[in-house]
């Protein structure tokens, strides 16, 4: 499930995809999306690729970035037992349908052992390929928004003392990591890593001695501030009230 917002129409969406997916059979996809203008859902199942979409149990499930009115998440096209795929599938928010963008050959292969995220990388995107248990993530980045040619790989980010996740492309041109609740920041230009949120790690060392918090990492948006009014229902009923 993701929010978003239609710029061409001034609406607020939420897009909700559900997806079951056994290697006796083909995936099952359902995708749904809400409209505040609407005060609605409409079901897009049929619209939908039937493609498997992977998740994590060592991190999170997947991010899915708001780039250039669409949304952006790794699917997989299996086709039989352990092969496939891989893909970025692409949902925009103005036409409410889908589309695809290739990845790097090295990248499109299904493979279980390995995981595959999209990040933001400004107004394109870009995609972390983590591997051997985590030690290791392996950046490309989409230099020109849907030109399969602009993927660029930038290098690989390896913590030999923790497993980590690049979550965030920062301002600042370095990654954001995420190592189990440990956040730090690494740039490429030094190979370093920089220690993040001192005080939220205390936190969440507290909230871990009574339970599963920190197993499970946060995640990372970007905002913008606004005056628009969410909460529609409860406009109508003041002007309601007034009107009485």
């Amino acid at each position: 499930m993701s929010n978003c917002f239609d710029s061409t129409t001034n609406d607020f969406k939420v897009w909700r995809l559900l997806s079951r997916f056994d290697f006796e059979s083909r995936p099952n996809a359902k995708a749904e999306v809400y409209s505040l203008n609407a005060v609605s859902w409409k079901n897009i199942s049929h619209i939908t690729p039937q493609y498997r979409i992977p998740s994590s149990f060592i991190f999170k499930r997947q991010s899915i970035p708001f780039v250039n009115g669409a949304l952006h998440m790794i699917a997989c096209d299996c086709t039989s037992l352990g092969k496939g795929t891989n893909l970025v599938l692409v949902f925009d928010v103005k036409d409410e349908n889908f589309r695809e963008i290739l990845l790097p050959d090295c990248l499109m292969n299904y493979d279980s052992e390995c995981m595959l995220f999209v990040i933001a990388y400004g107004q394109s995107i870009a995609v972390v390929h983590i591997y051997e248990t985590a030690m290791k993530n392996d950046i490309w980045v989409m230099k020109e928004y849907g030109v399969y040619n602009s993927w660029t790989n930038l290098g690989k980010l390896h913590n030999e003392d923790r497993a980590s996740a690049a979550m965030f492309f920062r301002k600042n041109g370095q990654f954001m990591m995420d190592s189990f609740g440990k956040f730090f920041s690494f740039d490429f230009a030094t190979q370093s890593f920089t220690h993040l949120f001192p005080d939220l790690e205390e936190i969440k060392a507290i909230q871990g001695t009574v339970g599963t918090v920190e197993r499970w990492p946060a995640s990372v948006f970007t905002y913008m501030e606004t005056l628009a009014l969410l909460d529609r229902g409860n406009l109508k009923m003041n002007q309601a009230s007034r009107k009485i």
